[in-house]
Formats: C-alpha cells, sequence, structure tokens
C-alpha cells in the first residue's frame, strides 16, 4: 500500500487503489478504506466482496520458535521450542496429530510428537547437543503432516549456537581506587560469581572509551555487545544517545542504574525513548515533606510474575535490604512498563521495558553501597545474573534478528556490507544518506549472512513467513461507496476490469494493424 499510494503523488487528480486479495485478517480485513484523498478498494479474489465464501480449509503451522540453552542436561545442550497452532474452529474434543523435526543444515537431527486440539496450540520441546566450537548453524523446525493445505506456514527458521555466551560491558561512571567504593565492583563480583558456565562475557568501560568507540566505529561498535550497563553515568552525548537507541531497538539490552551523575532533564531528553518512566528527580527515602533527615525504605514482596523472576522465591535474598536515596519517576499510564521489584511506599525500585527487539532496565538508587546496601545482600548476586541474562536474551536469535517475508533487514552498520541469500546469491549493500543499510531482497524465507569483509565475523539472520499470514479465516469486509465530484467507486465492479479489457483491445488492434502492414508490403516486393 505505501508503495501504490507513492506512485500516487499527484493531488491534482482523482486517486484510488484496488487491493486485490483474500478476506483475510492479513489481507484486505487489515487495509483502510481510505487514506488520507486516496481511496482504497478492496477487491476479493473468490468473488464479491460481500458475497459468500467458503471455509478455508483447516491445517496446522508453527506460529513461533525459540530456543535456549540447557546446561542441566548437557555442555552445549540447546531447548529447542515450537509452538504449533490448528487453524480450525475451536473444538476440544477433536484433535490433530503431526510430528516437528529439527533439521540442521539439511541433515535431520530428531525429532518429537504434537497433539493440538482444533482451534488451539500446543507447545513441543525438542533437545539437542552441540559441539562446544560449533558456530551458528543453520536450524529448521519442520511441521510433517500429510496433505496440508498451506505448506507455507510449517517451516521455521533459526540460527543455533554451541555458545551462547552473553557479552556484558559495565560503563562505569564513579570509579574508585578503593575496590568497595567503586560503582561497579558489586555487579562485576556478582556476575563473575555465576560466571561459572562462562556464560557471561563482561568487561568494564569508562564514559569517554564508550563515546570514542562509538564516534570511530559508528554504530557497529555495538554490535558484539548484548547487553549495556551505564552505572551512575551522565547522560551520554547526543550522538552516542543515538546509537544507543538505535542498537537497543536491534536487540540489545540496557540497564540504567542512577546515582550522584545522573540528570533527570539529560537522560529524559536523548534517552527518554528507552526508559520504562521518565526520571523525576533524587529523594531522600523516607523523608517527610518539609524536612530533611535522611530515613531509609525497605524493599516491597517481589513481583514473581516479572519475567526475569519467574521461578525465584517471593525474597529474592534481599530480606531487610534498605534504601537511603532514591530516585522518582515521572507516572505515565501509557507508557507500557513491568515492575519487577518496589519499595515498601510502592515507588518503583527496578523496573523494565521492552522497546523494538531490546529490553531496557532502570534501577532507581545506585550499584554501589552510596543510596542503598541492596548490592551487599546475598540476593543480589541472582538477581543481577537473572536480570542481565533477561536484558540479553535474545530470543535464539544469537544477536541476529528476525524479519517477515517482504520486510527490510535494517542495520546501523558502517557499510558496505554483503548479504548471502538462502540460495547463495550475494548481494552487496550500502548505507543510504542517514547511514542507515536497509535490504529489502527479502522475499525468500531461510538463512542470510551477513559479510563485513576483513576479519570481522559475519552475523546471521533469518527470514520467515508471517504467522499473522496462516489465519485464512475470513473476516467481514464492508466495502467504501464514494461518491464525489471526480470518484465513483464501488468494489462490486473494479474499474481495473475494464482497464484490462480496454488495453488488451488496443493491443489486439495494434497487432491487427502491423499484420496489415506486413502484407502490403509483402505484395508490393512481389510485384516488383
Amino acid at each position: 500500500l505505501p508503495a501504490a499510494l507513492a506512485l500516487l503523488a499527484d493531488e491534482g487528480r482523482p486517486r484510488v487503489v484496488y487491493a486485490i486479495g483474500d478476506r483475510s485478517a492479513g489481507g484486505l480485513a487489515s487495509l483502510p478504506t481510505s487514506v488520507g484523498e486516496v481511496a482504497v478498494i478492496p477487491v476479493a479474489v473468490d468473488g464479491p466482496i460481500e458475497g459468500p465464501v467458503a471455509a478455508p480449509p483447516e491445517h496446522l503451522g508453527i506460529a513461533a520458535a525459540t530456543w535456549e540453552a540447557a546446561p542441566e542436561i548437557d555442555r552445549g545442550a540447546l531447548r529447542i521450542t515450537a509452538e504449533i497452532r490448528s487453524y480450525a474452529p475451536a473444538d476440544p474434543d477433536r484433535r490433530h496429530q503431526a510430528s516437528v523435526a529439527l533439521r540442521i543444515a539439511g541433515e535431520l537431527v530428531t525429532q518429537a510428537s504434537v497433539e493440538v486440539a482444533a482451534g488451539q496450540s500446543a507447545s513441543v520441546e525438542l533437545t539437542h547437543t552441540m559441539a562446544g566450537d560449533q558456530g551458528p548453524a543453520p536450524a529448521t523446525l519442520e511441521l510433517i503432516q500429510p496433505d496440508d493445505p498451506l505448506p507455507s506456514d510449517d517451516r521455521r527458521h533459526l540460527w543455533l549456537a554451541a555458545d551462547d555466551r552473553l557479552s556484558v560491558a559495565l560503563v562505569n561512571g564513579d570509579p574508585s581506587e578503593v575496590r568497595t567504593h567503586d560503582e561497579v565492583f558489586f555487579l562485576a563480583t556478582a556476575l563473575a560469581s555465576e560466571g561459572g558456565d562462562r556464560r557471561l562475557l563482561v568487561r568494564n568501560l569508562a564514559p569517554d572509551q564508550l563515546e570514542r568507540q562509538l564516534r570511530e566505529g559508528g554504530e557497529g561498535a555495538l554490535a558484539g555487545i548484548d547487553v549495556l550497563v551505564l552505572a551512575n553515568v551522565p547522560a551520554p552525548p547526543e550522538d552516542v544517545s543515538r546509537a544507543i537507541v538505535a542498537r537497543v531497538r536491534e536487540g540489545m539490552g540496557l540497564w540504567v542504574t542512577v546515582g550522584e551523575r545522573v540528570e533527570a532533564a539529560a537522560y529524559n531528553d536523548r534517552l527518554g525513548a528507552l526508559l520504562p518512566l521518565l526520571l523525576r528527580e533524587p529523594v531522600l527515602a523516607g523523608t517527610a515533606p518539609g524536612r530533611s533527615e535522611a530515613k531509609s525504605e525497605g524493599l516491597a514482596p517481589a513481583h514473581l510474575d516479572h519475567p526475569a523472576l519467574r521461578g525465584m522465591s517471593s525474597d529474592l535474598g534481599l530480606l531487610g535490604a534498605r534504601a537511603r536515596r532514591i530516585y522518582l519517576l515521572q507516572p505515565d499510564a501509557e507508557r507500557d512498563h513491568e515492575v519487577a521489584l518496589a519499595y515498601s511506599s510502592g515507588a518503583p525500585a527496578l523496573l523494565s521495558r521492552e522497546v523494538g527487539r531490546g529490553r531496557v532496565a532502570l534501577l532507581t538508587t545506585s550499584l554501589d553501597r552510596d543510596w542503598s546496601d541492596i548490592p551487599l545482600r546475598p540476593g543480589f548476586v541472582p538477581l543481577a545474573a537473572r536480570l542481565i541474562t533477561y536484558l540479553g536474551n535474545r530470543g535464539g536469535q544469537i544477536g541476529a534478528s528476525e524479519v517477515m517475508v517482504g520486510e527490510p533487514w535494517i542495520s546501523g552498520l558502517a557499510g558496505p556490507l554483503t548479504i548471502v541469500t538462502p540460495r547463495g546469491q550475494r548481494i552487496a549493500v550500502a548505507a543510504d544518506e542517514d547511514g542507515t543499510i536497509r535490504f529489502t531482497e527479502t522475499f525468500e524465507p531461510g538463512h542470510y549472512r551477513v559479510e563485513r569483509g576483513g576479519d570481522e565475523a559475519p552475523l546471521v539472520f533469518v527470514v520467515n513467513v508471517d504467522p499473522a499470514e496462516s489465519d485464512t479465516a475470513p473476516q467481514a469486509i464492508t466495502p467504501p461507496n464514494l461518491v464525489g465530484d471526480r470518484v465513483l467507486a464501488d468494489a462490486h465492479v473494479p474499474r481495473w476490469r475494464p482497464l484490462l479489457a480496454l488495453a488488451a483491445l488496443i493491443l489486439g488492434g495494434e497487432s491487427l494493424l502491423r499484420i496489415r502492414r506486413r502484407r502490403r508490403a509483402h505484395r508490393r516486393t512481389a510485384r516488383a
């Protein structure tokens, strides 16, 4: 639709777009009746737009697929989960049987059976152990069922890797030669103690180092970072903040913790698009209005329904933790966020938000012991590891992205790049005027590689069929009946049909004239 509207940019003439498709939720039912002054006329391929339509064929499809490490099974073991959905009228007494196969580089490695009630979904879990040094491997989940009327959603592509380690960059806003006074000392110690399986690769950066790397290498400098922690760091400059925002939208995790160096106005202005809630002001915890004596405030029971805390005990090992200074936030009911921890007053202590493909967390007290004793509590170690893993959970995409068929793959990496398609075709792409690379030739599902040249490790992404296209149930569509000075359109009599007939008539007449001219020329030649 956007491409069609771009072709009709001339406002000096009547403009109508005829949309040809089916009446499903992802088809004609997803289109507006008009865009500005341009009418959008739906044309159903299965009959009049308001006429009866046959019930769509029932089928199964893979609606989603994810994977995660399963170290409790074996080193290098992976747990792959597929959601199988039945596209049929709901009926719990009627069930579909199918098998799901996992193929890696085209070879069958494991298979499992699944039973799905009509109109419902069911999950199936497969496990596979990969070699420890095996890099990203192209994997495909395949739904095996006979006589499937819609086979396009029977496959889901992923990249799997035995090494699922997370790269964590700690930006230290308040370093100190005395380790226990250093801003990130307790966090780095916690992550090191939880990193026995080498899943966390932690490195420290000063704010000026981060700025220099981004200005020299562009957004690509963040490409190898899974989670970025800004610990009591002044708001990054505007160009650095823009790069952080772009990388989070692509899938990087971000954890912001506050302190004396954090200024609310600067953070709201430069990173406000990412924060779960905007910052307001730092206050002494528990201080009554008009009084200045410092008190402290404890933590309320944790919100165990937060995805980062699921499976943990109610007190998290933080029993007795107190905060002396906290940052208040600006309430915003329209900004989606989830609270993991709150103070006894109800003010949020730890909250998160999803932005694009990335996740952002905000701790409203400091990571060191200047503002609270939370880092001194035994529960801080598993809490920090859980939160970092949650922020860096790439949904089994190992730093890669997933795009739907026909959607562009967008990157802020410095170009040029070479994209290798599933068929092995190599396509060179370069950045546009704003420095963004947009790869639009994503019409084939499968595994794609991104070669950056030199010694840079290739990136990977997958193209999958949009699960929304699997639901072919017809939707009620009321066609526009537009009557104006220049436009009279009715979906029952689409204008493209007579136009096609007229074009065919013109072409036929032209062909007839050419034949007659050739005959006359031939006769003249014969007489001569």
